[in-house]
Parts: C-alpha cells; structure tokens; sequence
C-alpha cells in the first residue's frame, strides 16, 4: 500500500513536471529524469518553431486564394500547428514520466 503523503508528493511533482515543459517543452522531462527524451523535446521543439515562423511567413506573403478564407489568424495557426502539437505532448509526457518512478 502506498501512503497517502507519497501520492501528493506524485502529484505536485507531475504539475511542475507539466508546468515546466508548458513554459519549455523537453524541461519537464529533464526535471523528471528522462534526459535524452528532454532534449529531443527540446530539439524537436525548436526546429518546430523555426519551420512553423517560417511556413507562417511564407503563407503570409503569399497572397494565395486558397489562404484568403481563413485570414491571418487561422493562418496563424495553421501554421504553427507542428510546434502546437509537439508542445501538447510534451506538457503531457512530462506529467506522465513523473508516474512511472516507482513510490516507496
């Protein structure tokens, strides 16, 4: 049986786990001791990012008519949405890394 003080302890360590890879995707990780997934969060992050301001530059600038209908916000997103996704997943991979340390 696990205590009751060893399930809160699970639990606050998963929020900050979350709350750090929200602010930095791949840092949560690192916190809950998966190194090598954090840093190819990290990696996969910020060459998501680059691609995504680019492709956002590239659909802004272009003037296609296809990319009218959704205007410059959706256009926005649209673009971005690889980072979006890898930033997603890492907030929640990293709350559940902190649940397979085994709790004594």
């Amino acid at each position: 049986m696990v205590p009751e003080g060893a399930w809160a302890r699970r639990r606050r360590r998963a929020l900050a786990a979350a709350l750090l890879s929200a602010a930095v995707p791949g840092i949560g990780q690192i916190f809950a001791g998966r190194h090598r997934r954090g840093l190819a969060l990290i990696s996969a992050a910020a060459l998501t990012l680059v691609l995504s301001i680019g492709a956002h530059d590239l659909l802004a600038g272009s003037g296609h008519p296809l990319l009218a209908w959704a205007g410059a916000v959706a256009g926005g997103v649209l673009a971005f949405l690889p980072y979006i996704a890898v930033w997603a997943f890492s907030v929640a991979d990293a709350a559940a890394a902190v649940g397979y340390d085994a709790v004594s």
